[in-house]
């Protein structure tokens, strides 16, 4: 091979290198937004049997099991029975620098690309505001 040719193959290899690298990053930072949509999921379910077996708010937010390095969160009854549920990302963990609002939007939102969040009042980057009533 000439010089010229290795140097050819070494660009492409490069050009291919780069395309792949943008694709993988894009997986994981879906794959991590997927990941705390999931725990929103899970902490909707828990006050759904808060509410059933009459746990207080600080027993309802201890029985749900998320790790206090990657999340905050707040649970809190109003007098109407309404929940109110805040689920964030914290600073230095796991889902510090994700952007959910790239992949999701509260349930009233009309984008097609993006996928709706059952019972979310709020999306933001690192954090889901939640409104939920007991029937």
């Amino acid at each position: 091979f000439t010089l010229v040719e290795l140097l050819a193959v070494i660009v492409v290899l490069a050009i291919i290198m780069v395309i792949a690298t943008q694709q993988i990053n894009k997986t994981i930072q879906k794959s991590r937004a997927d990941s705390f949509v999931s725990s929103y999921k899970m902490v909707l379910d828990a006050v759904k049997k808060c509410e059933l077996q009459s746990m207080t708010d600080a027993d309802c937010k201890s029985s749900v099991d998320l790790s206090v390095n990657d999340y905050d969160l707040n649970i809190t009854r109003g007098a109407d029975g309404t929940y109110a549920i805040t689920l964030e990302g914290k600073t230095g963990g796991k889902f510090a620098n994700m952007d959910l609002t790239a992949y999701y939007e509260p349930s009233a939102g009309t984008d097609a690309s993006k996928e709706n969040l059952t019972g979310a009042t709020t999306v933001k980057k690192t954090k889901i505001t939640a409104s939920y009533k007991v029937d």
